[in-house]
This record gives C-alpha cells, structure tokens and sequence, in this order.
C-alpha cells in the first residue's frame, strides 16, 4: 500500500511483521479450555463442530457474508456449526443489520456472542474451535488467524490484503 498509494520506492520500506506472543498463544491442555470455558458458561457439545471468529462487527470485517455461508453448510450440505463470536459491537448500524440477518437466516441458536474476552482467555477459546474462520476484505495486517495457527487451529481467512501473507 506505501509503493502504491504514495510511490514510496520499495527499497526504501522494510517490512517488520507481528507475531502473536508465543508464551500465550499455544496448543493447552484438556483442563486449561474447560476452565476457560467454564468462566464464559460456554457448554460445547462434542457432537457439534465449532468455529471461531475474533474480531469487531466493522464492514470490512464481512461478517455477513460469514453468516450466509454458515447457513448456506446448513441447508445445502446439513453440516450444523456453531459460531462463538468474540468481539464487541462496534458499529451500531452494521450490529443491526448483522442481528436481522442471524433472525432472517434462523441462526439464532447457532450463534454464541461474547463481548469481553480477557486476552489469555483467548487461546482457550482458540484452541477449543474446530476452525478459526476470518472473511476479512482489507486487514493491516490480521494478528488473530495468526493467533489461531500458533494454537494449533486450522483457519479459514480471505484471500486479500495481508491474510495470505499472515
């Protein structure tokens, strides 16, 4: 974006990448999810796949799209995920238009929503989700799927911005 957007000579930009902390972010035991999951009175159900989204409700972030296609692997493939969603509701105009669509797609029952997750609850909650998904149409650079790897939890993320780099 700096050599694009403000011609920016590429011998001139060095590129120092995040990282998620690798004494937090980790596989973790049995007891260190459940606990974890305990403290969030989140009741998984083994016979369920769960998938996990960490982040705000912004546009960008495309979350609508998330929730078509959960219902999209209902209706056409009868695969019934759960969402734990884990972010708080950022934009009052898109939280409305994200709640409508949950009710219009009946999706109410399918989806936890946490507002306030302690960030070394995080990696519980990582490391409890069958899949880590990020739809994300423009990041700066996308630390949660890198959060999400680092414990060992596949991730589904968009093909743009930085998310192939991450």
């Amino acid at each position: 974006d700096l050599i694009k957007h403000f011609k920016i000579p590429e011998d001139n930009i060095k590129v120092i990448y995040l990282a998620a902390d690798d004494k937090l972010y980790k596989p973790l035991s049995k007891k260190d999810i459940e606990q974890v999951l305990q403290k969030y009175d989140l009741k998984l159900d083994e016979n369920r796949k769960y998938m996990l989204y960490v982040g705000s409700e912004h546009p960008r972030k495309n979350l609508p799209l998330l929730l078509k296609s959960i219902y999209l692997l209902r209706k056409k493939y009868d695969i019934n995920p759960i969402l734990i969603k884990v972010g708080a509701e950022s934009h009052k105009r898109q939280h409305k238009l994200i709640t409508e669509l949950i009710e219009k797609l009946n999706l109410k029952n399918e989806i936890t929503s946490i507002k306030n997750v302690l960030e070394e609850d995080l990696p519980a909650l990582y490391n409890a989700a069958d899949l880590f998904v990020y739809p994300s149409l423009y990041e700066g650079f996308g630390l949660p799927p890198l959060e999400a790897m680092q414990c060992g939890t596949p991730v589904i993320t968009s093909n743009t911005s930085s998310l192939p780099e991450v």
